[in-house]
């Protein structure tokens, strides 16, 4: 007999007050109408006990079948779910520190997966939709493995049945909040219910779908962090909830807010004394930082962008870019930072510095260093990591090397990015010259103005107006072979073939080249328009422009239509004539109906601004130029 086996209930009786273990085991069913055991809750019926029971063990007996009848009204006596003789204790958290450091360890509260006693369980039985059940679907998605298992009550049957939820996670989720907190064995409220639900939500995560890869692929990297560090937890865990699918917006908003509220109070304290933040309290911000600079991206709040981008820069500037790499060398997370700030670096379109720079913030050569790490050295291991977790122990997989930390697109059009910085840079150097010479120019027209043609033709021929003449043959021979020299190197650029053997599917592979082919044209194009001021109507535009768009038919699909903002941006402002700006907005219509995306919205305005303000493309002012106006009206990232 069972440890907690009432008594010995023979095979034919017609109902069974036992526990439910037992009646699975012996192949009964428990009494509809007076149930007594877990299985209940499967029947959708309500329970006669509110609480867990767990029943006194009896003093072992001899092992003799003795048949005896089941009594209606027998009941048990309960005991305490501490005592130390019965079955596994209630796990009950310690209470939180309202007043720790933002970046303290939370070892006074760790919930992993098993202390949500079976969550699989609980969440199977808090979000049944008992009126729609035809309308529920699988927590798996195609990008996500397939979670089964079995429910507590059913803990020793072989058989497991597929979990399924509402449509409506998100609301369903949050409405139960209260009744996961009880069911873990704590009533918190304020910050430390908020903190609790943070938690929640990581550890059932793997349950459900989100439409972010980029997310899903770098979730792994954020747990460790996440688990020690509540500003990583809230920002984390409100990325995830923004991108899920029916996720709660006001939740994962309020989420940010808090996170974003702890980053500064660290950022205050790295101002004040940068000797009381350590390295792990450092590489906290860094990646709290990046994670805010991802969601402004995908929301596209250009301002929230701005301010996180700017946090961000300015804590790698004064730790410094090559010191803070050296750190994080065999660091996973490390590194997964720094390519996203590379990336975000090269496709900015806000100027971020008092200086208006647009190209990168940090060299060239300091990011060759970190991008040959990452993607030339393909067989670097990356297990080791300094996030311990005082002692806990995360069955998390890591990547096989580096290449499994970004995304395919960037590993594979990486070498392309490269040449958007050496753009970039050259168009600020662009720039200062540019306001050199007509610095120079200025005063001379000044001079010549509202005077005779004899007088002026005699004013050409002063040393001081040559002078001017001779910085302006050098000025135009100088952005002549730099943007040559550019061109050349762009169609030069080969895809990295480490990156694209990795993709397995034959048409993905095939979708990452186009779209390399994509971004190679649109590169061109936009060095055409930004730094040589091509007039629209030119035929090397119109040829670039035709062969851009054409490429871009075949990547209107749900995996690749966020990517093609800039592509977009850069044929929308080449585009002169009718019908090239009608191709290009059905482009867009296509686009918008299946992502609803904010930068792509941007991107449409302003192509609309620009086209209204030049109905035939025969005007040429640098006021409108669409490119010339990008870094107050739109975030591109």
């Amino acid at each position: 007999m069972a440890a907690c086996s009432r008594r010995f209930i023979e095979v034919k009786s017609a109902r069974s007050h036992g526990r439910c273990e037992e009646c699975k085991r012996r192949k009964k069913k428990c009494d509809e109408r007076k149930p007594s055991c877990g299985s209940c809750l499967r029947r959708k019926v309500s329970c006669v006990y509110n609480e867990p029971v767990i029943y006194k063990p009896k003093k072992a007996a001899k092992a003799t079948k003795v048949k005896v009848k089941a009594k209606r009204h027998d009941d048990p006596t309960p005991v305490k779910v501490s005592d130390q003789n019965s079955s596994p204790p209630i796990f009950v958290p310690e209470p939180f520190s309202l007043g720790a450091d933002p970046f303290q360890s939370l070892a006074s509260f760790d919930m992993g997966e098993d202390d949500f006693l079976d969550i699989k369980t609980i969440i199977e039985s808090i979000l049944r939709d008992p009126n729609g059940a035809d309308e529920q679907r699988s927590y798996a998605t195609p990008s996500l493995p397939e979670e089964t298992g079995s429910s507590t009550s059913s803990s020793s049957s072989s058989n497991s049945t597929a979990i399924t939820t509402p449509s409506s996670f998100g609301n369903a989720f949050q409405q139960r909040l209260q009744q996961l907190s009880m069911i873990s064995g704590k009533k918190s409220k304020g910050e430390a219910d908020m903190e609790l639900s943070a938690r929640a939500f990581l550890n059932n995560f793997k349950y459900f779908g989100s439409d972010s890869d980029k997310y899903n692929r770098s979730f792994s990297l954020f747990l460790p962090l996440a688990y020690q560090n509540k500003a990583v937890l809230y920002a984390v865990s409100g990325w995830g909830m923004l991108v899920l699918r029916n996720g709660d917006q006001l939740k994962a908003v309020e989420y940010l807010d808090k996170s974003r509220f702890l980053c500064d109070e660290v950022l205050d304290r790295l101002q004040r004394d940068p000797s009381k933040i350590d390295r792990l309290e450092l590489i906290s911000l860094v990646v709290c930082l990046t994670c805010h600079v991802l969601v402004s991206s995908f929301r596209g709040d250009s301002a929230a962008w701005k301010k996180s981008f700017e946090d961000l820069y300015s804590t790698l500037k004064w730790v410094g870019l090559e010191n803070f790499f050296n750190g994080v060398r065999d660091s996973p997370i490390g590194l997964w930072v720094l390519n996203c700030f590379f990336y975000n670096d090269v496709l900015k379109v806000i100027k971020v510095t008092n200086d208006k720079k647009v190209g990168t913030l940090f060299p060239l050569s300091e990011y060759h260093k970190i991008i040959s790490f990452n993607f030339e050295d393909i067989e670097h291991s990356l297990e080791e990591d300094d996030f311990e977790g005082n002692g806990y122990e995360y069955d998390i997989p890591r990547p096989a090397n580096t290449l499994d930390l970004v995304d395919p697109v960037m590993g594979c059009c990486i070498s392309l990015f490269f040449r958007l910085a050496e753009v970039n840079n050259l168009y600020d150097l662009f720039i200062v010259k540019m306001r050199n010479l007509i610095d120079l120019c200025r005063p001379l027209m000044s001079e010549m103005d509202g005077k005779s043609e004899d007088f002026q033709i005699d004013f050409v021929r002063s040393p001081q107006y040559r002078y001017y003449e001779d910085y302006r043959v050098q000025f135009h021979d100088w952005i002549e072979i730099h943007t040559d020299r550019l061109t050349k190197k762009i169609n030069e650029t080969l895809p990295r073939i480490a990156a694209l053997n990795r993709i397995k599917d034959p048409k993905e592979r095939e979708l990452h080249l186009t779209f390399f082919r994509v971004l190679q044209l649109a590169l061109l194009l936009f060095l055409q328009i930004k730094l040589k001021e091509a007039p629209p109507r030119s035929m090397h535009v119109k040829r670039l422009m035709v062969h851009c768009y054409r490429n871009m038919r075949q990547l209107i699909v749900p995996n690749f239509v966020n990517r093609l903002a800039f592509p977009l941006l850069v044929t929308g402002a080449a585009a002169c004539e009718i019908r090239d700006r009608v191709i290009i907005k059905g482009m867009y219509l296509e686009m918008a109906a299946i992502s609803d995306s904010p930068n792509l919205r941007k991107v449409w305005s302003m192509m609309q601004e620009f086209w209204e303000i030049n109905p035939m493309g025969e005007t040429w002012d640098m006021t409108q130029n669409i490119i010339n106006r990008l870094d107050w009206n739109i975030c591109l990232i």
